[in-house]
């Protein structure tokens, strides 16, 4: 007996005509029949009259077009049974379609009508208003959806609290439905995310259905832990949540989605799954890293745990995901169980790490760690980070050498060109690299560097005129007249009335006026001639710097900048310091390399997640007080209870 078939025996069983009293009660034979693994019960068969009556004695009179009843077990917004609707085509496969119905007078969302056995969402439409008064305007709107993702809506309680298209587009949302709608955008930010969540919030009391959008590269475990208990804290409290993946959850906001009624991922969304990791590790000795690797192990751990409650898979497949660093699209992500339906909406970008500073010092961390790894295991790939020239988003590329990237490397894009910080283009197809288009070395760039010295001379005269206010008098000419020859005791006689006016003035204004020869004599010391043919200008005071003094200067000048230059070097090397103290060590002591090895190896297969062995309490609390309603469901569900 086909579903036609089974629909008209029920039918048949059913009283087309009760009295107004059995209408009111709804105490009267109705015949009921099991589809798609509901069992429903026939109110109304097609062609027959549906009577209402009001409490002011008014009578309503409806042809049905369609068999009308509803699914029993089910409890509707209104506290009755869901309607449904039921049309010709229940033999052949066909979506379902949800109408959200709204109050006439006040416009609020009602109740919902499910319709089954429509070919079309128009025709499911049309047959829904055939069935109801010309002047009806109780229609509010219409979504439509695979029967597997009706049943998910249905179990998860979804679909006897709101409107269904406020749901499954948090465009649509609307708080006079009781439906509040959130954002979870950019890092999980330790003692921060979830507060501005919960501002986002408001009072609890005024919504009945809470919608998370998420677009986050992932962030602070203890955060998103914490985001967790307070996610199903509204849980208990009798919220529905539903979580909404629009753009893109990595990391830890991967394992936030889970603690929802529902889980729902844009055709355009991507989930990653991956270890907890630290973001940055800076001289940390053996002793530290041994607490590193025993707080991330034990970290790591709960957190398979917690997917293994949430999802479909085993704890093997979980750690299997977890290490791989697993990027899932719509459909694996509802494979595996991170996700329940995939919907289509306007495409969102994705969310990836802004703090330039920030990631600058994660990828020489992971990246040098990742090289020391991959020399210890001899493994054949090395996974290095790379970013792109503004530095606002990022690649991973598995390198089959380790000194840098080539055509046939694997990435974490799956098609275009990337232009990395040092101007190289990376052309990319199905998440290999096809062509890298290398820039010029520009080596003029260093050759002005080398010759500031020359241009920065003026500095040693600053130097030198500075003791001018101190003790040091003497110095001031030892740059002021570099010259030794005699010619220098006629040179006054020819200058006399030049040089007298300004010797009557000395007192007052002797600085300017020797300030401005100095500049004119170093050009020429500068040029090696030392006042051939000219009369410097002077007085009886001062004393000439032979060459030999001259030369002590320039090298003392030149040793100050050599110092200068290795401030610089002191500081690049601190920013790669973790890289050379690990070489260092490693090379030195066996026991050390043991231990490097289980932490690196848990680092190298991470990119975004952070996590604070420092502060271990808050995630160990979260863990602590994770039995609650949300995870003791999960937990039900997998043993099939």
């Amino acid at each position: 007996m086909d579903n036609l078939e089974k629909i008209k025996l029920a039918e048949s069983f059913t009283d087309s005509n009760p009295t107004e009293e059995q209408a009111r009660s709804g105490n009267y034979a109705k015949g009921c029949f099991t589809f798609e693994g509901f069992e429903i019960v026939i109110e109304n068969p097609k062609g027959s009259v549906r009577r209402s009556y009001l409490d002011n004695g008014y009578q309503k009179h409806n042809k049905m077009t369609s068999t009308y009843g509803y699914i029993k077990g089910t409890i509707g917004k209104d506290g009755d049974e869901l309607n449904v609707f039921i049309g010709d085509h229940v033999n052949s496969e066909f979506n379902v379609y949800v109408i959200d119905q709204k109050d006439q007078v006040t416009g609020v969302f009602d109740e919902h009508k499910i319709m089954f056995g429509y070919k079309s969402l128009k025709e499911a439409k049309n047959r829904y208003l055939e069935c109801y008064d010309r002047n009806f305007e109780g229609f509010y709107n219409i979504s439509e959806l695979t029967m597997q993702d009706f049943k998910k809506m249905l179990y998860s309680g979804l679909i006897c609290r709101s409107p269904v298209s406020e749901i499954l587009d948090p465009n649509n949302v609307s708080e006079i439905n009781g439906v509040k709608k959130i954002l979870l955008e950019g890092e999980v930010i330790e003692d921060d995310t979830l507060q501005d969540l919960v501002e986002q919030a408001g009072d609890i009391n005024s919504f009945d259905t809470l919608v998370l959008e998420v677009k986050s590269q992932g962030g602070s475990v203890s955060e998103g832990l914490l985001i967790i208990l307070w996610l199903d804290y509204l849980i208990q409290s009798g919220k529905k949540v539903v979580s909404y993946v629009s753009a893109n959850a990595y990391s830890i906001a991967s394992l936030i989605i889970l603690a929802a009624d529902l889980k729902i991922i844009s055709e355009s969304g991507e989930v990653m799954v991956h270890n907890p990791m630290i973001p940055e590790v800076k001289y940390a000795n053996a002793n530290e890293l041994e607490r590193y690797v025993s707080e991330l192990r034990n970290l790591e751990s709960s957190m398979y745990e917690l997917y293994e409650y949430f999802t479909e898979l085993d704890n093997k497949s979980i750690v299997e995901l977890m290490n791989n660093e697993t990027f899932m699209n719509p459909d694996d992500s509802i494979k595996y169980g991170l996700s329940d339906i995939k919907v289509k909406i306007k495409e969102v970008p994705f969310v990836m790490v802004k703090n330039n500073n920030k990631v600058r010092d994660m990828s020489k961390t992971i990246n040098g760690l990742n090289k020391i790894i991959a020399r210890i295991q001899n493994s054949d790939f090395v996974n290095q980070v790379y970013y792109t020239q503004d530095g606002t988003d990022k690649i991973e590329i598995s390198q089959n050498d380790p000194s840098g990237y080539k055509v046939g490397d694997k990435t974490s894009i799956k098609d275009g060109q990337v232009k990395l910080v040092d101007g190289s283009v990376i052309v990319i197809e199905n998440y290999t690299i096809k062509d890298v288009i290398k820039t010029a070395p520009v080596p003029e760039v260093v050759e002005p560097f080398v010759e500031t010295p020359v241009e920065a001379e003026p500095v040693v005269e600053t130097v030198v005129e500075t003791p001018v206010e101190a003790e040091p008098v003497v110095e001031t000419p030892v740059v002021d007249e570099p010259v030794v020859e005699t010619p220098v005791v006629e040179t006054p006689v020819e200058a006399e009335p030049f040089v007298e006016t300004p010797v009557v003035e000395t007192p007052v204004e002797a600085d300017p006026v020797v300030e401005t020869p100095v500049e004119e004599e170093e050009k020429e010391m500068i040029n090696g001639q030392f006042n051939e043919g000219k009369a410097p200008i002077t007085t009886e005071e001062k004393d000439y710097v032979s060459k030999s003094q001259y030369d002590e200067l320039v090298a003392k000048y030149e040793e100050i900048s050599a110092k200068l230059a290795g401030f610089e070097n002191v500081i690049n090397q601190k920013i790669s310091g973790v890289e050379k103290i690990v070489n260092t060590v490693i090379s030195d002591t066996k026991a050390f390399e043991d231990v490097t090895v289980e932490a690196i190896d848990v680092l190298h297969k991470n990119t975004v997640s952070s996590f604070k062995p420092s502060e271990p309490s808050r995630s160990e609390i979260a863990l602590q007080n994770g039995s609650q309603s949300i995870f003791k469901r999960a937990l039900a569900k997998r043993r099939g209870y």
